[in-house]
């Protein structure tokens, strides 16, 4: 399929193959002889054959006239009966459209549009002449818009249709269990269980229960493209923000003022539960795109990891440092959200660009902390590491946002406007006893 606008280009070929047939069909059709013979004087011996493709009207030596009131001959004619040019030069010209209509099919553009230029100067008649211009303006046309054809992907047809693909629910089937899990462990908790069977029971429970529940309702309604995506991604944000917010709250009171386990297991569930609830309604009333709501988590997360250990490494503090870091965690990934919102939609990110950001900011922080312990040895200083953990991080996501910046957009179900683009140009063409008219184009 001819990627962006060459999508609606190919149906240009049909229409001319549909052209050829009717063209080559009304040709034959009126040069068919009319039953009788006309007089006339004798071919010569001299004579040249008759052209290729045209069929003789006059009488010759491979097909005598019978005698008057005698019965009709039935022999058939033998291989000589055609004009030798004719069974020459057809085939050759049928066989040669076959391998230039293959190169266009393959995305050979600039090899077909010559091949078909060729294949019209010596086209043996008008309509396989109109036929060959057509196919060659419109390969030339690909040809200069260096249009590709590229093999159709699964999400390809999810997007068209507006429905989630593979990717999509395989992805919310797997993290609906390990949500249901965790939704285990939270109940075992609250239920205050001591013993195994206790604790497992449940997180078997609940970690089927939910891939089911999703199951039985995309198979009577499909769910909408990115709505899959949306939901495991608030999930992440909200499970995000219950951590360091627990963990902050943790750090900054009095050990008398801590919440108990189950404030903790029930502030940290219930930050992933409404996570997912708002990624969820998001994706329901606003039309979004996997890549987007994955960009919106990845900005929450990498945002709470450099404003943190960018403030852990700059505070003096020793005793007030894990509080300043949390705090600010907090902050960044807050900042990261709405951030990543805004330009979420300008962006459009494709989910496999978003997973190379992701890639670009893992191994930016693992690399530059990586490398400080291994020159420091023994000597780690803790604001040093972070420091330079939070610069490779902030790096890494900046040079691979610089090398993922020519994948394609995603764009979901929002038309993109082509008009401006568009390539149209006429065509003129003879026909026996009359003319004709077309138009040719890229759309």
């Amino acid at each position: 399929m001819a990627q962006g606008r060459e999508r609606r280009s190919t149906r240009t070929v049909p229409g001319a193959l549909a052209l050829l047939a009717t063209l080559t069909t009304a040709a034959w059709g009126q040069a068919e002889p009319s039953g009788g013979v006309s007089g006339g004087p004798e071919p010569s011996a001299s004579s040249e054959p008759p052209a290729a493709g045209t069929p003789s009207a006059l009488p010759t030596a491979s097909a005598p006239v019978s005698p008057p009131g005698a019965a009709p001959s039935t022999a058939v004619p033998g291989p000589s009966s055609a004009p030798p040019l004719a069974r020459a030069s057809a085939p050759s010209w049928s066989e040669q459209y076959a391998r230039a209509r293959a190169k266009l099919v393959a995305g050979q553009f600039e090899a077909a549009a010559r091949d078909f230029q060729q294949l019209a100067a010596r086209a043996p008649g008008a309509s396989e002449r109109s036929l060959a211009l057509e196919l060659g303006q419109l390969a030339q046309g690909w040809h200069t818009q260096r249009l590709v054809l590229r093999e159709g992907q699964a999400d390809d047809a999810a997007r068209a249709s507006g429905e989630r693909s593979i990717d999509e629910l395989a992805t919310l089937y797997v993290n609906a269990t390990l949500f249901g899990l965790g939704t285990g462990v939270w109940v075992a908790s609250q239920s205050g269980a001591n013993s195994p069977a206790g604790v497992i029971a449940p997180m078997l429970a609940f970690g089927g229960l939910l891939p089911g529940a999703i199951a039985l309702v995309d198979h009577r309604h499909p769910l909408r493209y990115g709505l899959p995506q949306a939901l495991v991604s608030g999930m992440y944000i909200g499970l995000s923000e219950g951590i360091v917010w627990t963990g902050w709250n943790q750090a900054s009171v009095n050990y008398e003022d801590e919440w108990s386990a189950k404030t903790n297991a029930s502030v940290i569930w219930g930050s992933a539960a409404a996570g997912a609830l708002a990624g969820g309604i998001t994706a329901t009333v606003t039309d979004v795109t996997p890549g987007q709501v994955s960009f919106v988590s990845s900005g929450a997360l990498w945002g709470g990891l450099v404003a943190g250990l960018g403030v852990a490494a700059l505070h003096a503090d020793d005793h007030a440092q894990d509080d300043a870091a949390l705090l600010s965690a907090a902050i960044g990934m807050n900042l990261g959200v709405v951030g990543t919102m805004i330009a979420a939609r300008p962006v459009s990110p494709s989910i496999a660009r978003v997973r190379f950001l992701d890639l670009g900011g893992l191994g930016g922080g693992v690399l530059a902390g990586g490398l400080y312990l291994a020159v420091a040895d023994r000597e780690v200083d803790g604001r040093a590491l972070a420091g330079l953990t939070s610069l490779g991080v902030a790096g890494g996501l900046g040079l691979a946002w610089w090398l993922t910046g020519s994948l394609a957009k995603d764009h979901g179900r929002a038309p993109v406007a082509e008009a401006a683009s568009a390539r149209l140009w006429p065509s003129v063409y003879s026909l026996k006893g009359g003319g004709g008219l077309g138009v040719g184009g890229v759309f």
